[in-house]
């Protein structure tokens, strides 16, 4: 038995190839920044007039300009060694409407953001205050009960 496993195991030793430790590389690339905007309803800002300033050292410097798309996206190749952009976003369709949006380069992106349509908030709010009745009349319920 003892035989057996020593040439079970030797077996395995010379079957499996040579065993070392392997260089690990990695790398990693930023292709793009995407801004989203849109209004307060949730909906996006399409064809928005976009103007994107370089922020190095304190001094804003235009970089690029475009508009948004039907998303209400915009996307840019950001320049190496611009710690932070400025971005500012006009509906074209209603003037006046605008945001500014600064894009820390060194930071984690900021996700989501998404807001709820109107109507939702409406239904939201009633839900709200429809329990505060609840709890309201629980509360006088119990007390008109122990007087």
């Amino acid at each position: 038995m003892k035989r057996m496993c020593v040439m079970l195991l030797t077996v395995v030793i010379l079957s499996s190839g040579m065993v070392g430790a392997h260089r690990v590389h990695g790398s990693y690339r930023i292709s793009e920044v995407t801004v989203r905007s849109w209004f307060g309803g949730g909906k996006p800002i399409i064809n928005g007039s976009v103007e994107v300033y370089a922020i190095r050292d304190g001094v804003e410097e235009l970089y690029v300009e475009g508009f948004t798309d039907e998303y209400g996206e915009y996307r840019f190749t950001p320049k190496i060694g611009v710690p932070a952009y400025k971005v500012d976003v006009e509906s074209t369709r209603l003037p006046g409407h605008r945001t500014e949006i600064l894009v820390n380069m060194s930071a984690a992106p900021e996700l989501g953001g998404e807001e709820l349509p109107t109507y939702k908030g409406v239904i939201a709010g009633f839900g709200y205050l429809a329990g505060l009745c609840g709890l309201a009349m629980m509360h006088l319920a119990r007390k008109k009960k122990n007087a």
